[in-house]
């Protein structure tokens, strides 16, 4: 049980790092290095987020492609181009 809450906390960490998603209160700091495996899972939902809102608005292969998903997915960054 310890051992998951202090993955939770981790994952609660890169959340917080990587997005300007809410991801609730920290009770025990973890240390930023401990977080870093998180940083892809993090990563993989910005950008499945970010994929499924360019899919929605019909973002096929185009010219204008990666402006589209970057309007629709960018503001989930934290001081992306959105």
């Amino acid at each position: 049980m310890r051992l998951a809450r202090a993955r939770l906390s981790e994952v609660q960490l890169a959340l917080m790092m990587l997005t300007r998603l809410p991801a609730g209160q920290i009770a025990v700091l973890p240390a930023m290095g401990a977080a870093a495996w998180a940083f892809p899972l993090v990563g993989g939902l910005v950008g499945a987020v970010g994929g499924g809102f360019a899919g929605r608005i019909g973002a096929g292969p185009g010219p204008d492609d990666g402006r589209r998903a970057c309007a629709a997915g960018g503001g989930f960054g934290d001081g992306g181009a959105a």
